[in-house]
């Protein structure tokens, strides 16, 4: 039967970190699995190790500085934050006034862009009142052309009429002989000739 061995926990690999490290050595993969009886997989120590931070930092001592030197340290820490505060404000007042010449165009050119608007508002009003009167007067000039029609179909049938009425009057009224010879005349030619 073989014997299975406990999962490696984060607490036992930074415990064979921090000994380790304290011992002087610096902790890898093969010496914490080393540490630890030769358990554990490069898998299972990876997250562990990530998250371990040493315990034993040796912490460097601060040496007191003389008088003299802080006093001069601090009188140009004040001196930087000084210049690096007149700087700020003049690069401020510097972007300000760009911030502000930028508004001053852009509300120009807005009154321009709401002139400029309001005269092409102004020029499609009228366009469109012109429209409207030219649709007017070409529906007005379309009924005229069909009632001009009207008139010249009504004319046209009574020339018509008039023509046959006229036909038929001298048809009437002409007298018989003329018919005859009319009808007789150009046969005797044929004949003479």
């Amino acid at each position: 039967m073989r014997h299975t061995r406990p999962p490696i926990t984060e607490k036992e690999v930074h415990d064979a970190m921090d000994a380790l490290n304290a011992a002087g050595t610096e902790p890898s993969y093969r010496k914490v699995r080393k540490e630890l009886g030769d358990r554990g997989s490069f898998s299972d120590l990876k997250g562990y190790i990530r998250s371990w931070h040493p315990k034993d930092r040796p912490e460097t001592p601060l040496l007191p500085l003389p008088d003299a030197i802080s006093a001069a340290a601090l009188e140009l820490g004040q001196q930087i934050w000084s210049v690096a505060l007149q700087k700020a404000e003049a690069l401020m007042t510097e972007k300000l006034a760009g911030f502000a010449a930028a508004k001053n165009t852009a509300e120009v050119d807005l009154q321009q862009m709401t002139k400029t608007a309001d005269e092409y508002a102004a020029d499609n009003d009228r366009l469109r009142d012109e429209h409207t009167e030219l649709t007017a007067k070409f529906d007005q000039a379309c009924e005229w052309a069909r009632q001009q029609e009207l008139e010249a179909t009504a004319l046209r049938a009574e020339v018509t009429t008039l023509r046959e009425a006229l036909a038929q009057i001298l048809t009437a009224k002409a007298p018989k002989k003329i018919k005859k010879g009319a009808a007789d005349g150009p046969a005797s030619n044929r004949e003479a000739a």
